[in-house]
């Protein structure tokens, strides 16, 4: 209260806190924020917040109550849990129109999405098929280059194989 009595900063805050509130003309308001730095600001230690002056839990160091936090507390798991409300019912509307959409599309083109369904299963499958057929391909020409030391010249199909030992077999003659 020393403090509050020899300052005349908190004079003028207290003015300005109130104009500011009151909805006060902005000839007043800019007068009194000229009226702040005039009498040289805010003691050190003080904060002053982004409204232009300074409350009084800042000017008296309160802390925050229990009863402010734990409301707080609650207000963000409601706003929390409102989003995740939000973001379900979103999720929950995009999968209905989806759903609604398929069916139309299944009642003009019975058959279609199985069809369809179909292919891109068989084409995964074969994707899958000409992967291990590969990898199978390659392991073998490494087991070969390990036993042999190169590579053997192995034809890339049966038919390049029949016309290798066809024409092998018309030099021999």
């Amino acid at each position: 209260k020393r403090r509050y009595n020899k300052d005349p900063w908190f004079g003028v805050n207290e003015r300005l806190r109130d104009a500011l509130q009151l909805g006060e003309p902005d000839e007043k308001v800019n007068f009194l924020k000229d009226l702040v730095k005039q009498v040289g600001g805010p003691p050190p230690g003080m904060e002053v917040g982004p409204k232009g002056y300074a409350v009084h839990t800042e000017i008296y160091d309160i802390g925050i109550s229990p009863t402010r936090a734990s409301s707080m507390l609650e207000r963000e798991i409601r706003e929390e849990r409102a989003a995740r409300g939000r973001a379900m019912m979103a999720e929950r509307m995009k999968n209905q129109e989806k759903a609604q959409r398929q069916y139309e599309e299944d009642m003009r083109n019975p058959g279609l999405r199985e069809d369809r369904e179909a292919k891109e299963r068989r084409e995964r499958t074969m994707r899958r098929l000409m992967d291990e057929i590969e990898e199978d391909n390659k392991k073998k020409r490494e087991r070969a280059k390990e036993l042999l030391g190169k590579i053997p010249e192995t034809p890339e199909s049966r038919t390049k194989a029949m016309e290798k030992a066809l024409n092998e077999a018309r030099e021999e003659v």
